[in-house]
C-alpha cells in the first residue's frame, strides 16, 4: 500500500491534503492557530503551538512533557468548548498518562498537574519505606 499524501494543499477555500479528504478550510486552520497562539500566550513562556488537521484543522500547545488539546463545539449541539490537559511521562517500558479536561484551560492544567505532585509524593513516600 502506497504511502498516504498529509502534504496541505489549499484550492480556494480548502485547505486540506489528499489523504483528510475531509474538505478541511483555510478558515478553519485560521482559527486553530489563533486559538493556539492565544493558548501560549496565556500560558506564558515555553509553550508552541501545534495545529493538525483530519477531517477538521485541530490544535493544542507543548511544554515539554504537557500537552494541552483544544476541542471546539462543530456539532453545534452549543456544547461548552473544552480543554484536555495531558501530563505524560515515558519510562520506557510504559508510559504514565495523567489526563483532566474542563472547560477552562488553567482548571484542566491545574488539576493534571495537582494529580502528578500527588502520584510524586505518593511514589516518594512508598519508595522510602523500601529497605533490602
Amino acid at each position: 500500500m502506497p504511502d498516504r499524501d498529509w502534504t496541505v494543499v489549499r484550492k480556494g477555500k480548502e485547505y486540506c491534503a489528499p489523504a483528510c479528504g475531509g474538505g478541511c478550510t483555510f478558515a478553519q486552520y485560521t482559527v486553530m492557530k489563533k486559538q493556539a497562539d492565544k493558548m501560549c500566550a496565556e500560558l506564558g513562556k515555553g509553550w508552541e503551538p501545534k495545529l493538525t488537521h483530519n477531517l477538521g484543522w485541530h490544535c493544542k500547545v507543548v511544554n515539554g512533557h504537557v500537552t494541552i488539546h483544544y476541542f471546539d463545539d462543530r456539532s453545534g449541539n452549543n456544547h461548552a468548548d473544552e480543554y484536555s490537559a495531558w501530563i505524560e511521562f515515558d519510562l520506557g517500558s510504559q508510559t504514565v498518562q495523567i489526563i483532566h479536561d474542563d472547560d477552562n484551560m488553567q482548571k484542566a492544567f491545574s488539576a493534571a498537574l495537582k494529580e502528578a505532585k500527588a502520584l510524586r509524593d505518593l511514589i516518594k513516600k512508598q519508595i522510602d519505606t523500601l529497605e533490602l
